[in-house]
């Protein structure tokens, strides 16, 4: 936001293999400040969907959480695909 004088922040997208976790950190301020909508890619292993719905409960509680599709990503792992935030 500060970067590209950004007023304000409204959804987020995010398919960042495996650095979810610290774009919510990075973000923390923007994310508390305008609450954005939020949907978040998981459907490649670095990226834990547990390990993201607690940062962002973290960062801000009032979150709704809600998961995506899922897919069979090998013949013993079933993935969500993406997660969303509201």
């Amino acid at each position: 936001m500060k970067e590209l004088d950004l007023p304000r922040v409204d959804p987020i997208k995010a398919d960042i293999k495996g650095a979810a976790t610290r774009m919510i950190r990075g973000g923390t301020e923007t994310i508390r400040k305008y609450h954005p909508r939020m949907v978040i890619s998981t459907e490649e292993a670095p990226e834990d969907p547990a390990a993201i719905h607690q940062a962002v409960m973290s960062v801000d509680s009032s979150y709704q959480f809600r998961a995506g599709p899922c897919l069979l990503s090998s013949p013993n792992e079933v993935r969500n695909d993406t997660v969303f935030f509201q």
